[in-house]
């Protein structure tokens, strides 16, 4: 075999990852989702975190507030949203009060393609924008999303309303989700899922192998 062809072969051989599109997604339809409903929280307020969230789904999660004086709130008995109703008694939640501050859930275990989950903010109280942002490693911006005007929620004077709002990648690159602006936000059902790493064809790794023997054959002689 000619070493033209046999490059040729085994570059038709080896798996070649997707690009890696984006996508704001308004229903959870992520193959092989996990779910943090933060129901073995218990009742906390203002608290800056990070707090660990990831135990039902086995994994290590955590999430905390941008501001040092605007925390968390953990299963708040009646939390109020403005137009959009309240959160409170039979729902298991997490909110932020404030509305230049951000909630940020870091994926510790590993990155994840897609994330998202049940969310409302309050509505018509506040000038900010409600807004969701995928992350990398180094916490730069992959695709940020303003709800308020590409996908907006709305529920009027509703107790425990919301919709499903999240982010789908064609990899495993989202280390942190967050949540911002809109006075005050909330989060319930967190979900996350991640895609399979195709492992390296056979012929593609026999093909490796035999490239660098001839390789190192040509440089002997």
């Amino acid at each position: 075999m000619t070493r033209k062809l046999f490059v040729a072969l085994m570059l038709t051989s080896m798996p070649f990852a997707p690009a890696a599109n984006a996508a704001l997604v308004t229903t959870d339809n992520f193959v092989n989702s996990s779910l943090v409903d933060f129901s073995d929280q218990a009742a906390q307020n203002n608290v800056i975190g990070p707090v660990q969230v990831g135990n039902l789904a086995g994994e290590d999660i955590t999430v905390s507030s941008s501001s040092p004086t605007s925390g968390l709130y953990f299963n708040y008995p009646s939390w109020g949203l403005c137009s959009n109703g309240t959160w409170g008694s039979g729902r298991s939640y997490v909110g932020l009060n404030g509305g230049n501050d951000t909630m940020t859930f870091a994926f510790n275990s590993g990155p994840v393609s897609s994330v998202g989950g049940f969310l409302n903010y309050a509505k018509s109280c506040s000038a900010n924008d409600f807004q969701i942002s995928a992350l990398d490693a180094g916490q730069n911006i992959l695709e940020s999303y303003d709800l308020s005007s590409l996908a907006d929620i709305v529920t009027p004077s509703a107790l425990n309303g919301g919709d499903f709002r999240g982010i789908t990648r064609a990899t495993n690159d989202i280390y942190y989700f967050q949540l911002s602006g809109g006075m005050a936000n909330v989060i319930d059902n967190l979900t996350f899922a991640r895609v399979d790493v195709p492992a390296p064809a056979p012929l593609a790794l026999l093909g490796l192998g035999l490239l660098g023997l001839g390789l190192a054959r040509k440089r002997r002689k």
